[in-house]
């Protein structure tokens, strides 16, 4: 008999937990109440501060060219504006999900962002805060939270022309339904590059364009076999973890049977079956699994992941 049933698909279909993550949709805001290019005219996202994100739209005339520099969209016709000043002021845009976090699920971060070219300076730490409850403050100054995704320490962001992702993996506690994206440190821990040519407003500030923000669940290219039949034809006789990506390192792999006692404890060889080199019946077994995933998108970063399930001993 030979099984190939997964217990968890390589495939899943990816739901965006952030509205109007592109900032293409529109708000109805009076005109005596926003501004030509106010946060508030975009769906489902505003400022958590009493500082002033921008919003930019090809319809209101905010791009290609506006006060932070020349931009396109990366998709579709809009994206959001930030300063950064040197010393206190901050600006942030923050939006609730669709839905709550889950606990001890893995959710993949991303954003995109691009320097604008009436910069007078450029800084790192860019970053995105997890919340469960939404961030409101009466001043203009940096948010002392620490984001669960951030931008290359050290490394300031300064290119003006092309788009640059910041994503990450962040494991949920759960309950956190909301997103402020900004950069969360103060002066003396922001490193701050001084650029030549920029506009005169900005002469003590970074203005950054993001676009494209997404939080989506994410799914271990890695399976587990429902059920194994080890009868020695060569296929299916060993029960380990499913995965094609090289890079992905099994820690540890061990399989009890329902008395709990351990039976396999290898992380390089499956289990075939056996135990004290005698077969085992016919029933149920729990495996338990850790192994380093890499990301696909970002090369420093690997996720621990560890599942504990059981599966099908068949002859």
């Amino acid at each position: 008999m030979v099984l190939t049933l997964l217990n968890t698909s390589l495939v899943h279909a990816q739901i965006n937990l952030v509205p109007n993550g592109s900032f293409e949709s529109i708000t109805n805001c009076p005109s005596s109440l926003c501004g030509d290019f106010d946060i508030a005219l975009t769906q489902n996202w505003t400022t958590p501060t009493l500082a002033t994100p921008d919003y930019f739209n090809l319809s209101n005339g905010g791009i290609p060219q506006n006060i932070g520099g020349y931009q396109n969209a990366r998709t579709g016709n809009a994206y959001v504006g930030i300063a950064i000043g040197k010393a206190l002021y901050r600006e942030y845009i923050q939006c609730k999900l669709i839905q709550p976090l889950e606990a001890d699920k893995n959710y993949k971060v991303t954003f995109f962002i691009s320097m604008g070219d009436s910069s007078g300076g450029s800084c790192d730490n860019m970053g995105i805060y997890f919340s469960t409850t939404a961030i409101s403050v009466l001043n203009t100054e940096h948010l002392p939270y620490s984001p669960q995704v951030i931008s290359e320490p050290n490394n300031p962001i300064i290119d003006d022309i092309d788009w640059i992702q910041i994503s990450g993996i962040f494991r949920a506690t759960g309950g956190e339904q909301y997103i402020t994206i900004g950069v969360f440190t103060d002066e003396a821990n922001t490193d701050w590059i001084p650029i030549s040519g920029g506009a005169e407003w900005a002469a003590e500030q970074a203005y950054y364009f993001i676009d494209d923000v997404s939080v989506v669940e994410f799914f271990a290219p890695l399976a587990m076999p429902t059920a194994f039949s080890p009868n020695g034809d060569g296929i299916n006789d060993f029960y380990y973890p499913v995965y094609f990506d090289s890079t992905i390192a099994v820690r540890e792999f061990r399989v009890y049977n329902r008395w709990g006692q351990l039976i396999h404890d290898n992380p390089t060889i499956g289990w075939d079956g056996y135990y004290k080199d005698k077969p085992q019946p016919v029933g149920i077994y729990t495996y338990y699994i850790y192994a380093d995933i890499p990301l696909p998108d970002n090369l420093i970063q690997r996720i621990s992941f560890k599942k504990e399930s059981s599966f099908t001993l068949l002859r």
